[in-house]
């Protein structure tokens, strides 16, 4: 058992090395494995500090207690800046893109 473990730590050891030496002699592919990700993490930060305060317009077409009730989730869920709007809205509340 004992040399069946070491056997399995020489061979990470070993793995590790490999890769420590082509990161060193690969640094474009280092730097761009690296960048990749941080980038993507960035703008996920950004797409989820600007969508949780994006307003939502809810049309209720329904008074009843389900509606009441779907409305309270939403507005409890902390994702939705809800805005009641009416079925024939005075104002657009999306602007026309042109």
């Amino acid at each position: 058992m004992l040399h069946h473990a070491a056997s399995t730590v020489r061979v990470i050891w070993a793995c590790m090395k490999k890769d420590i030496k082509t990161s060193f002699t690969e640094r474009t592919f280092t730097i761009v494995g690296t960048l990749v990700p941080l980038n993507i993490l960035f703008l996920m930060i950004l797409f989820v500090i600007g969508g949780g305060t994006a307003p939502t317009a809810v049309v209720m077409n329904d008074r009843g207690p389900y509606a009441q009730q779907f409305y309270q989730a939403m507005s409890g869920a902390h994702s939705f800046r809800l805005q009641p709007a009416p079925r024939r809205p005075k104002r657009c509340f999306v602007p026309a893109i042109l």
